[in-house]
């Protein structure tokens, strides 16, 4: 009985875990080597980070980049991108972008002049590749023009 579990649990760990988004009660599976990775012209590199500062008025490039287990990318995928002001608090638009040949999706977008918009923003990011749904954010602060 001690080897049986001993053996779920190794296998388990290989094969990820299983959890819910924020995008519906749809159960998403998380494995370390493959993924969507969120980021912007000024950083953000890797899942769940937070890239560099903008100013308002600023344009910001998003990307969203698929690869799976073996570092291939993932051509002619859909992206959504979630873009929020104030820390989540003001929803400022939904995207949906297609990915290139590199694997790699593409939204640019500029943040209003105006200073309600100051702040933490957060974009989320998902796919579905090979039938799993990938997630990932970043985050990035924008301050006044100075």
């Amino acid at each position: 009985m001690l080897i049986a579990s001993i053996l779920a649990v190794i296998l388990a760990s290989g094969l990820g875990t299983v959890s819910y988004g924020f995008f519906g009660d749809i159960p998403i599976l998380e494995k370390l080597q493959s993924g969507l990775d969120v980021y912007t012209q000024k950083g953000g590199l890797g899942p769940n980070t937070s890239s560099g500062s903008f100013a308002l008025n600023e344009s910001v490039v998003l990307y969203g980049e698929i690869r799976d287990q073996v570092n291939e990318t993932g051509p002619d995928k859909l992206v959504a991108f979630e873009v929020k002001a104030n820390h989540g608090e003001i929803l400022v638009f939904m995207l949906v972008r297609p990915t290139n040949t590199s694997g790699i999706a593409t939204a640019v977008f500029r943040i209003p002049a105006d200073s309600s918009f100051v702040g933490i923003w957060e974009v989320y990011a998902r796919a579905e590749f090979n039938e799993t749904v990938l997630l990932d954010t970043v985050t990035f602060k924008c301050e006044p023009q100075g």
